[in-house]
């Protein structure tokens, strides 16, 4: 519902704390149909005071139109502010959620910090991202990639989503897992690369594609795409 107030409204500076009132005025007016002040106090975990302070700078800045003991209206600057506000913490939150994997409400709480700071284009981005990654059937190889980095991120002081190549010249790992973009893993398998095996690169020679290791003491010639699908356990 559309109410503008008569005085002309003053620029103000949409401070984080106002567009979070803005969010939350029309998240009660979409709710109940209203939005008192009281319940604005109740829903932000503010006191009253701050309501009645923010309240008066929104209005003053043609944003709600705000009277005492009266509900709470957005003006069409306020609904298309909100709005736009609200438009960035669903991409946010859904980019955290469903791309990153973050639980719920992590990524609620991650999304309300960053709303303020990030403007509608680069939400827009990420948006794209979000669902090419999620959606194109050529971006299935890095959905598996994410899904296996991710799964590693809760190992302490474990080199977060280190594959193969990744390991220095030289130096010893443990095999973890061989990676769902592996097309033929029984022929690795078969080469000694196994979960729990120990693995040395030799040399990477990314011009011909291929990875030269050493698996438990045995040599193995793979091509660079098996390897980059080749989780370790590198400590450094």
């Amino acid at each position: 519902m559309l109410k503008t107030g008569p005085k002309k409204a003053e620029a103000i500076q949409l401070s984080a704390s106002l567009e979070d009132y803005l969010e939350t005025i029309a998240a009660l007016i979409e709710e109940h149909g209203h939005a008192h002040t009281s319940d604005i106090a109740e829903r932000m975990k503010v006191k009253m005071p701050s309501v009645t302070y923010a309240l008066g700078t929104l209005s003053r800045g043609g944003y709600v139109d705000y009277r005492p003991n009266q509900p709470v209206m957005l003006t069409g600057a306020g609904i298309a502010m909100a709005e736009r506000v609200r438009r960035k913490h669903r991409v946010l939150e859904d980019f955290f959620h469903e791309l990153l994997g973050l639980p719920a409400g992590i990524s609620g709480e991650a999304a309300c910090r960053i709303e303020h700071v990030v403007d509608g284009n680069t939400a827009s981005r990420m948006q794209i991202i979000s669902g090419a990654i999620r959606h194109r059937n050529d971006c299935r190889a890095l959905r598996n990639y994410l899904e296996e980095a991710f799964e590693f991120l809760g190992y302490a002081e474990r080199e977060v989503g280190t594959v193969l190549p990744a390991l220095p010249v030289g130096k010893h790992a443990t095999v973890l897992k061989l990676g769902a973009n592996i097309a033929e893993p029984q022929r690795l398998e078969a080469q000694g690369l196994t979960v729990g095996a120990t693995v040395t690169v030799e040399r990477l020679l990314p011009e011909v594609n291929r990875c030269v290791c050493r698996v438990d003491g045995r040599e193995c010639d793979l091509s660079l795409d098996d390897a980059e699908n080749i989780w370790i356990d590198f400590r450094g």
